[in-house]
């Protein structure tokens, strides 16, 4: 696990944004910790992952996959759960696509092919109160055209 994440890290990271970047390093951490370095993403189980969409979701781990003392566990919402699971899975797929120096591909195939992931139904999405809305207009210059019959009036 810890070479396929490295090898990623190599090759694919450095071809993202900077922001992109450090959610890899993130995601890279959080699955070696979670399957440990010496794991062969050949066999990562379906066992494995519904116990991490478990302990997750509970809020037992965190986004690096560091244990959360019970009293300071929060539940996740699936939207996180997935971005992490959508994200091994790529770097699996990218693993049985890159061949290494001596011809080789780093993975035959994704071990988690078919395994389901959850979804956020309703992502949280920022909605402005009318007082912040007025705000914004009175210092914004907005000009609306309207046209009446061939003419130009501004409001």
């Amino acid at each position: 696990m810890a070479r396929l994440v490295s090898e990623y890290w190599k090759h694919r990271s450095g071809r993202k944004s900077t922001g992109e970047q450090q959610a890899d390093r993130r995601h890279g951490k959080l699955w070696i910790r979670v399957l440990g370095a010496k794991k062969d993403p050949h066999k990562i189980s379906l066992q494995e992952w519904e116990e991490f969409i478990d302990a997750r979701q509970s809020g037992v781990i965190d986004a690096y996959g560091e244990s959360v003392p019970a009293d300071k566990s929060r539940p996740v919402r699936n939207r996180s759960v997935e971005e992490d699971l959508k994200w091994l899975r790529w770097v699996l797929n990218w693993g049985s696509k890159w061949q290494t120096n001596e011809g080789r591909y780093l993975m035959r195939e994704s071990s988690v092919r078919g395994y389901a992931i959850p979804t956020g139904k309703n992502p949280m999405r920022p909605v402005a109160t009318q007082d912040r809305y007025e705000a914004i207009r009175g210092v914004t210059q907005v000009t609306m055209e309207i046209r009446w019959n061939g003419k130009r009036e501004e409001q």
